[in-house]
Parts: structure tokens; sequence; C-alpha cells
């Protein structure tokens, strides 16, 4: 996605000033880090999932176990 939009740039021929540049340069690393965000908040409820999961699974186990002897 970052090269992308760095390759539209240059595409267009824009003649950026450093200052230009930085600021283009500080956007796409604050969108960076956004995505990177979401996607540790969705990795994070994925593993919340999946450690209930398990919780209930072996909490089904265990209920099995005692009452058959």
């Amino acid at each position: 996605m970052f090269r992308s939009a760095v390759r539209a740039l240059k595409m267009q021929h824009i003649a950026l000033d450093s200052q230009g540049g930085a600021r283009i340069c500080n956007g796409l690393g604050i969108m960076r880090a956004c995505l990177e965000t979401q996607k540790l908040e969705q990795l994070e409820a994925r593993m919340d999932k999946i450690a209930d999961r398990v919780a209930r699974d072996r909490t089904n186990v265990a209920r099995e176990r005692t009452s058959h002897p």
C-alpha cells in the first residue's frame, strides 16, 4: 500500500520540497501505525476467542470424566 502511494506520487511527477516530502512520509508512517494497531487488535480478539474455546473444551472434558466413573 505504501509503495503504491509513493509510486503514484512519482508517476504524477510532483515536485516536492523537503518539507512536503517529510509531511508525506510522516502521514504514511501514521497510516502504517494505525493499520498495525488495528491488526494487533484483530489478533487479540481472535486469541481471546480461541482461549475461551479451549477453556470451555477443557471444562467439558473434565465434566465428562467425572460423570462417567
